[in-house]
């Protein structure tokens, strides 16, 4: 394994400015190259702190439970609700994290009744031990060296409770959850733009300055989005940009700082328009972007009006935020390991704010689907020995870049959250040698202390999925993409699909459903690509499909469908792509489908149908072409 040593002592001099600092001895320093020689130890430790972190939590579970049953005697029905919603039912291969409030949410109104100001505090003083007690373990943390887990336990605590003044403290150079937000129109005319005075807002937040030709709400927006990352980038890369010395030593009262604080520039323009035009010169290629980080100007370039973009926001903002924290090179990945520069700023795209905390990762996040789909359906998989020797130039001019970025989103979900997030802090690691210009080819076997043959096993086996794992599925909203194809999933798990109205692409070939799944999908009246090839679904299903009119593409190849489903199939008038493969339709079925004038494909092959009624179906189809 490569010793911490070799990663955070590489910044000699910042390391060592904040050695001599906060400990003034050279013993110190001696002390902490000595911590990481007994990695063992501190891993045993770890495991120790995680099993007293498990017993707690499990403790405050049940001190709620019980407290929401009362309520429900008392007939106290929302404040139940309430005590039962702050428990959080946590997927361990997802990741959780929290940005505090400064207020309460659950503060009851002045004329609330008596009882309600009971439970109130009752609530909140159950809230309060709890908080104490993963305090303690945070300092137990930071101590043991584990910087990571105790910055974050430390805004779960402020986040339980906003007025643990030891935590407040602890995190005071890092005000992440302020929720401060200036605002006032341009005074002049914009020297890059050109706008006029009065037509454009500058918006300020605690950590970034945004200028926009939208409007000052849309800049405030931005601003909310954005510091929301700052905290969970902060959280989840805590060892990039800081030293878990530095936070043990506030933890005991000390005044060590954590690491470089600056504000981040930002760029909202009116529309998509306004940002290819102005940004042309900068970037010839810039209308194929969604989004744009100029690492020359340190200012990150994005466009209102469009909410679909937002990912693509998080993508960009966290190259921001490796350059411009901590001692990152211009030019990372040239000689090996470029994936990962894309791969981890793709897996910050999964975030999902649900009020108060946060997740990043799962086996449902958006990008991770396509590279489900491509490696477990045999479509492509590179293996990494290949993959980590790939710089710069090498990957951005292989045949293959955009399937090698999928598969990199793939790869930075496995590392970060795979086996209960067994290499996560191998991964950061990794990323800090990527950005400090220090990574190799071999870095990544040597962090993990694996082959790379071992974890591209590892790889496929993350990439299954149990119906078990679809009892933690992104709510409805947040689902657009869902590879579950060649998983184990079956209809006792495909049933957590119903409602699923934002749901665009589905893939659930060769796997265990039959027509009930299909049922579940009744609300999916978005879905535009759906993959059932290889199951055990049939007529009945089809008819289920019948309010999904705005399906363009299925795939119901080695399935139980007959002529009698394409009857039904005819109503779907945007259907483009329809593949019958191995089934038993015949030219009496297809000749139903002459309504679907927008059809292009159709592939019938090791069916009934002859082509004579193929043809005769494509002189009724002008866009249909098959070859003979």
């Amino acid at each position: 394994m490569i010793p911490l040593s070799d990663i955070y002592f590489s910044r000699r001099s910042v390391r060592l400015r904040l050695v001599v600092r906060f400990w003034n001895t050279v013993r110190t320093l001696q002390a902490g190259l000595l911590f990481c020689l007994l990695a063992p130890q501190t891993l045993a430790a770890d495991d120790a702190l995680a099993t007293r972190q498990q017993a707690a939590r499990s403790d405050f579970a049940q001190k709620l439970d019980g407290l929401a049953k009362k309520c429900v005697e008392l007939e106290l029905l929302d404040q139940a609700k309430t005590t039962r919603e702050w428990i959080i039912d946590r997927d361990p291969n997802r990741q959780y994290i929290f940005v505090p409030r400064q207020s309460d949410p659950t503060e009851p109104a002045e004329d609330a009744p008596r009882v309600v100001r009971q439970w109130h505090a009752k609530f909140r003083e159950s809230l309060s031990d709890f908080a104490e007690q993963l305090f303690q373990i945070a300092k137990a943390y930071a101590e043991s060296g584990d910087g990571t887990t105790a910055y974050q336990l430390l805004h779960e605590v402020a986040w339980h409770d906003p007025q643990h003044s030891q935590a407040k403290r602890a995190l005071a150079t890092s005000p992440s959850f302020s929720e401060r937000i200036s605002r006032r129109a341009g005074t002049r005319t914009h020297r890059d733009f050109g706008w006029l005075r009065r037509t454009y807002w500058q918006i300020e937040s605690d950590h970034y300055r945004i200028t926009t030709s939208h409007s000052a709400e849309a800049g405030v927006e931005l601003a909310r989005k954005l510091d929301l990352l700052h905290s969970v980038w902060r959280q989840v890369f805590f060892r990039y940009w800081s030293a878990s010395e530095s936070l043990a030593e506030r933890m005991r009262g000390g005044n060590a700082r954590l690491g470089k604080q600056k504000k981040l520039d930002v760029v909202l323009f009116r529309d998509r328009d306004e940002y290819v035009e102005q940004l042309q010169k900068h970037e010839p290629q810039i209308a194929m972007s969604l989004g744009y980080y100029l690492k020359g100007q340190q200012t990150a370039f994005f466009y209102a009006g469009d909410e679909s973009v937002v990912p693509t926001w998080f993508h960009e903002a966290t190259h921001q935020l490796f350059q411009e924290f901590g001692n990152a090179i211009d030019e990372v990945g040239e000689t090996s390991n470029f994936w990962l520069a894309e791969g981890i700023a793709v897996y910050m795209e999964s975030l999902i704010d649900f009020g108060g905390h946060c997740t990043l990762g799962g086996f449902d996040a958006d990008r991770l689907q396509f590279a489900r789909a491509r490696a477990l359906g045999g479509q492509f998989y590179m293996p990494l020995d290949e993959m980590v020797s790939l710089g710069r130039e090498g990957l951005q001019k292989h045949e293959e870049i955009g399937r090698i970025y999928t598969q990199s989103a793939g790869i930075v979900h496995f590392l970060m959250d795979g086996q209960h997030g067994k290499y996560r802090r191998s991964l950061v690691d990794l990323v800090s040698l990527l950005y400090l210009g220090r990574v190799r080819s071999d870095s990544l076997p040597r962090l993990v202390d694996l082959p790379l043959a071992e974890l591209d096993e590892a790889y496929t086996q993350f990439l299954a999925v149990r119906d078990d794992d679809l009892r933690f599925l992104n709510p409805p909203a947040h689902r657009r993409n869902l590879g579950l194809g060649r998983t184990s999933v079956s209809d006792a798990g495909a049933e957590r699909l119903r409602g699923s109205e934002q749901l665009q692409w589905l893939d659930l070939s060769f796997t265990k459903i039959t027509d009930k799944a299909i049922s579940h999908l009744a609300d999916a009246s978005r879905l535009r690509q759906l993959n059932v090839e290889g199951t055990a679904v049939g007529d009945k299903a089809i008819a289920s499909l019948a309010g999904l009119r705005k399906l363009e593409e299925l795939d119901l190849s080695s399935t139980n469908v007959t002529d009698a489903s394409l009857e039904q199939l005819s109503r779907f008038d945007k259907l483009k792509v329809l593949w019958l493969t191995n089934t038993s339709v015949s030219d009496a079925g297809i000749a139903k489908l002459a309504r679907l004038t927008a059809l292009e494909l159709l592939e019938v092959s090791n069916t009934k149908v002859t082509a004579e009624g193929l043809k005769s179906l494509q002189e009724k189809l002008p866009k249909l072409n098959r070859e003979q």
